[in-house]
């Protein structure tokens, strides 16, 4: 009985550890993981409130970013891709960014188009290295 008063207590002051630290896991995804969480919530019968975002990572304002450690973002721009591997770029561009089939199709239609935007170095380089191993050229600008 005493266990449970306090459970009560903890709902009633707005403390709850499981919350914060979900809170705290959730604040560090990224945002390829947060796509993979949206999916796996949609499986589990959750339905997204809005139903076609486009992904873009916001860039840090001023207050939210150490001054010692200010991170240039940068834009995903496609420069080329290889004809025979052009479906399996186009797929991963879908996977990672959560465009639909049209977008991805216009996006890879034309050399020049941007990917996507405000992307830290750290994760332009990994999807640049994906890219690559898919046949097509993607560069951070």
């Amino acid at each position: 009985m005493a266990n449970e008063e306090k459970k009560m207590e903890g709902i009633q002051d707005g403390s709850n550890d499981k919350i914060e630290k979900l809170a705290d896991v959730l604040s560090k995804l990224t945002i390829v993981e947060a796509l993979d969480l949206c999916r796996a919530m949609e499986k589990l019968g959750f339905e997204p409130l809005v139903q076609q975002a486009s992904v873009q990572a916001a860039a840090p304002t001023p207050a939210e970013a150490p001054a010692e450690e200010t991170e240039k973002s940068f834009n995903l721009i496609l420069k080329d891709v290889n004809n025979q591997t052009k479906l399996t770029a186009m797929k991963l561009g879908k996977d990672l960014f959560g465009f639909n089939l049209q977008q991805v199709k216009e996006l890879f239609a034309t050399p020049g188009s941007t990917l996507a935007t405000n992307v830290s170095k750290k994760d332009a380089d990994s999807y640049i290295q994906q890219f690559a191993s898919a046949g097509a050229t993607v560069v951070a600008e």
